[in-house]
């Protein structure tokens, strides 16, 4: 920008210098011009005109032309050391040539530059243009004898140390509309093409305030450090690739800079680089104006940057109403009121992005016309904040008429959202929607891993504002008007999903439509806590607006995970019950749908729900298939409060736990109330917490509550705090054969219960020393011995201490001799019947 200030002043003219080595000459005669210049002559070779300057540069309000006698292409070097300052009109005559200029020192367009040429301008700080026979080169002014064999150009070589580019402006005069649609028609462009291609390559590559303008043509902007940047031919122009290129530099548009190919048949804008910013209200537009197919919008880089919004307040616009003026920065492809033809597409294929303070990327339908798709590829996003008039976000949108009402509401359906990411986290009220405001549906919205779906995590946490002016952070597919279409399928892939203080996933309608269903997929899923605006969850809602009887449906939820974990009042729901504490929302007139959720582990603590509430419809059921399902002050619950009958709550568990007054409910207001089906291996219940299905009608209409286990439903058995009671350790012996006694084992112990089976049991052990005596009497047993007689020696209590042979004290019975086996069985059955 200094530059451009500095050039307007005495001593700072712009003068062209010819520097001799091609024969161009200018129509005022000498080497150098300044002012009004007419640039003639040249080196012609295979459709190509040649010209070669020591100095290049127009003054404000002066005129550059350049002959054109029926070429292709005019390709302009500068082979001096200063820079090129183009602060007038650059314009070709004759012709519909394409015009090169290059300067590898560095370009800057100033507020007054402009284009009138019948083809596409290309501004490049490249040290050469490459041909299939040889080079145009800046570093080597000599090297002219070979263009006599050249033909069409196929590169440009940029060095490592590329000037930069830079194109100053005003602003884009851009602002947005209740209904989001984008009014540009207060764009006066800086630079602008009628045809072909609109090209800057470079080093560094900025606009500051620049508005660039090509209406149903292409703008290409590439920013290198070193390598070849292909020039493929196309029917009109050329597009730009960048196999050849080993390192990048940065692009960045500032102070309500502008790119826009909108036209009848929208054109294509793509960016290069390593890091792309968009920041105080700049933005991408590629809108579709009539009934042709629209183009796209493509953005390669490192880094996306997108933040902020710009205020313009036009002279016809009243003060107070100059909140609504606002342009946020970001990318936008959409089909404009009154046009037919289907949206462009947007694609960004980028490391990483993010869209912060009001920052949004859109595409969308305003008209009858389909929206395009928008497809972002990155290894990590952040969205993040907001702004009183919108949030930071990536939106697919179906759009309502100027002044938010259905007359004029778009009919064209909107595009896919596709987002492919690692890690993906929205906070303080980012937004991801695809949503409908006019009568079309909603496309779809499928978010997966970028790379490996095993490394992957979305986080949804927080929000902006206040309830009324801000919102939650969200993953929104909706229905979003009374009048609207259909809301589309919210499809989630990754392997953590993180939704915590008050971060929502949501498909839901606020119109006489279905909602779309929500999938989600994740190793692990963690939902926790909530805000003003509502509970962190999954939801699929059906609300009223202001009780005018729609009866849209809620769509379903479905959940594959192997750890579910809900804490703090978090949420998985279909309701067709309004939160967040908007008057304007009631209980919507369409059935809810249903909760299906597979897992291995399912915790849920502190309050939080699986709940599925209807007024009417015969669906809002809930299945739970999980090995372990845990609930600790938590609830799963179907409840009807209109005419419909209670929904069916099934779960399919290994262990089955509640504990802390959780409840499993299946009841209905005014009607039958629902079947609580339970198969589980076990079953934990504590006193404070039910299993119910019940109806405020009465007992008579009160559902059904089945629970099977392998073995009956245990009942709530007392733990045993005190120790057992002596009579309790005192085992009758048989009387028939003996007195009674009082056995004491010790530390092999007795089973609480004298009735129970005794475990475990240490054994008494002849512990005394061995003598040498004893030891040499040892002999080895026969590893198979010989059964003598159907005799064994009687087993009996120890009734004394005896002194054998050797002195040694014995335990011994009251029978000594041998017992036969016959024997033993009697006295079995004596104790038998004397039990």
């Amino acid at each position: 920008m200094g530059l451009t200030l500095l050039s307007a002043l005495p001593g700072w003219s712009q003068t062209i210098t010819i520097d001799g080595t091609t024969p161009t000459t200018q129509l005022n005669g000498g080497a150098t011009c300044t002012g009004n210049c007419t640039i003639t002559g040249g080196t012609a070779a295979g459709g190509n005109l040649f010209h070669s300057f020591t100095r290049f540069g127009v003054d404000p309000g002066a005129t550059v032309t350049f002959t054109d006698p029926g070429v292709q292409n005019i390709i302009t070097r500068v082979t001096g050391n200063t820079l090129s300052v183009i602060d007038g009109l650059l314009a070709v005559n004759g012709g519909n040539a394409n015009l090169f200029l290059l300067n590898p020192n560095g370009i800057t367009f100033g507020d007054g530059a402009r284009l009138q040429l019948g083809g596409s301008f290309f501004a490049s700080t490249a040290s050469g243009i490459a041909f299939d026979e040889g080079e145009f080169s800046l570093t080597d002014s000599s090297a002219t004898t070979s263009l006599l064999a050249v033909n069409v150009p196929i590169g440009l070589q940029v060095g490592a140390n590329a000037g930069n580019i830079m194109v100053n402006g005003t602003g884009n005069n851009l602002f947005v509309n209740p209904n989001f649609s984008i009014v540009d028609s207060l764009i006066t462009p800086d630079l602008q093409l009628n045809q072909g291609t609109l090209a800057l390559v470079g080093g560094a590559v900025t606009l500051d305030g620049a508005v660039l303008s090509a209406p149903g043509n292409r703008i290409e902007v590439g920013s290198v450090s070193n390598g070849q940047v292909g020039l493929v031919p196309l029917g009109t122009g050329f597009g730009l690739s960048y196999g050849g290129v080993d390192t990048f530099s940065n692009i960045s548009l500032e102070n309500a800079a502008l790119i826009d190919v909108s036209a009848d048949r929208a054109g294509t804008i793509s960016l290069r680089g390593q890091t792309v910013t968009l920041n105080g209200g700049s933005a991408l537009t590629a809108g579709t104006l009539g009934n042709s197919p629209g183009g796209s919008v493509q953005v390669n880089a490192d880094r996306l940057l997108v933040s902020g919004t710009s205020t313009f307040v036009p002279s016809f616009i009243p003060p107070s109403a100059a909140e609504l003026v606002v342009m946020p920065s970001g990318v936008f492809a959409g089909v404009q009121t009154g046009a037919g033809g289907t949206g462009g597409q947007i694609d960004l294929n980028v490391g990483q992005l993010s869209l912060d303070g009001g920052a949004q990327i859109a595409a969308g339908t305003f008209s009858s016309g389909n929206a395009g798709a928008l497809n972002v590829a990155a290894n990590s996003i952040t969205v993040r904040g907001g702004r009183p008039a919108g949030p930071s976000g990536i939106f697919a949108t179906v759009g309502a008429a100027a002044d938010g009402g259905p007359i004029g509401a778009a009919t064209g359906n909107g595009g896919t959202l596709n987002i492919a990411t690692d890690v993906l986290l929205l906070q303080e009220g980012g937004q991801i929607s695809a949503g409908t405001f006019g009568f079309g549906d909603a496309g779809n919205l499928n978010i997966t891993g970028n790379r490996n779906i095993n490394s992957t995590l979305i986080e949804v946490t927080g929000s902006f504002g206040e309830p009324g002016t801000g919102g939650p952070s969200s993953i929104r597919a909706a229905s979003e008007r009374p009048w609207a279409g259909a809301g589309g399928n919210l499809t989630i892939n990754t392997e953590r999903l993180l939704v915590n203080d008050g971060g929502q996933i949501v498909t839901g309608t606020l119109s006489a439509s279905d909602a779309g269903d929500l999938v989600v997929r994740a190793t692990q899923i963690e939902l926790r806590g909530g805000d003003a605006f509502g509970q962190s969850g999954l939801l699929s809602n059906a609300i009223d607006f202001q009780a005018s009887g729609l009866d849209g449906s809620s769509g379903n939820i479905m959940v594959e995970t192997n750890d579910l974990r809900l804490d703090d009042g978090a949420t998985i729901s279909v309701s067709n019950t309004p939160s967040g504490g908007n008057p304007n929302l009631t209980s919507g007139q369409g059935p809810a749908g249903n909760i299906t959720i597979a897992a291995r582990n399912i915790l849920m603590t502190n309050g939080s729900s699986l709940s599925a509430d209807t007024l009417n419809g015969d669906r809002a059921n809930i299945q739970v298939a999980a090995t372990n399902l845990t609930l600790l002050n938590s609830r799963i619950s179907t409840n009807a409060t209109g005419t419909a009958t209670g929904g069916n709550i099934t779960l399919d568990t290994g262990a089955l736990t509640l504990l802390d007054t959780s409840t499993v409910a299946a009841n209905s207001a005014a009607n039958f109330g629902g079947r609580v089906i339970i198969h589980t291996d076990v079953l934990v219940q504590s006193p404070d917490s039910t299993i119910t299905a019940t109806s405020a009608l009465g007992p008579e209409f009160s559902g059904v509550v089945n629970i099977n286990t392998p073995e009956p439903v245990p009942e709530t058995v007392p733990v045993q705090t005190e120790s057992p009671s002596e009579t309790k350790q005192i085992i009758a012996a048989c009387e028939q054969l003996t007195d009674n006694e009082f056995v004491a084992t010790g530390q092999g112990g007795l089973p609480n219960d004298p009735t129970q089976v005794l475990r475990s049991q240490s054994t008494w052990t002849d512990i005394r020393p061995l003598t040498a005596e004893s030891l040499t009497e040892l002999t080895p047993q026969s590893e198979n011995p010989t059964p003598t007689s159907d005799s064994v020696a009687a087993l009996s209590q120890a009734q004394g201490l005896t002194r054998n042979d050797q002195g040694q004290l014995v335990l011994v019975g009251s029978s000594t001799g041998p017992t036969t086996a016959s024997a033993i069985a009697h006295q079995t059955s004596l104790c038998h019947r004397a039990g």
